[in-house]
């Protein structure tokens, strides 16, 4: 490996930027045009084949009349129920998390901290 370090090294001193007119220039900007043109029409397709194959099977008449959707209908979709007990389950749960995040927090940073100071498997007041 010593030939090859010396060699390295002098490369790395001789070291020129490229010409503008260098035709391995040219040909890897075209392969890398190539590639995001690949790349782009592989993800058109797949989106395309999602889209499809959704429509093909929740487009059917047959399914949406079986979940009481009417394709020719003009009505607007219906929205869900705005429920007053699911309004008020939610405000007590948004205030309970916010009573006891403060606390879920203390002991997080606090058990980082022990794992940081005494490595994991050791606690610090019984040093096991």
């Amino acid at each position: 490996m010593g030939p090859i370090a010396g060699l390295a090294d002098q490369v790395r001193k001789e070291r020129k930027p490229a010409a503008k007119d260098n035709p391995f220039l040219a040909m890897q900007e075209n392969v890398s045009r190539q590639i995001v043109a690949g790349l782009d029409a592989w993800r058109d397709m797949t989106e395309s084949l999602a889209e499809r194959t959704f429509l093909a099977i929740y487009g059917l008449p047959s399914l949406q009349s079986a979940v009481g959707v009417d394709p020719a209908g003009t009505r607007p979709l219906r929205k869900a129920a705005k429920n007053p007990l699911h309004q008020e389950l939610l405000q007590k749960r948004i205030a309970e998390l916010r009573r006891v995040l403060p606390w879920v927090a203390f002991a997080r940073l606090s058990s980082a901290d022990s794992l940081c100071r005494h490595g994991p498997g050791r606690h610090r007041r019984t040093g096991i």
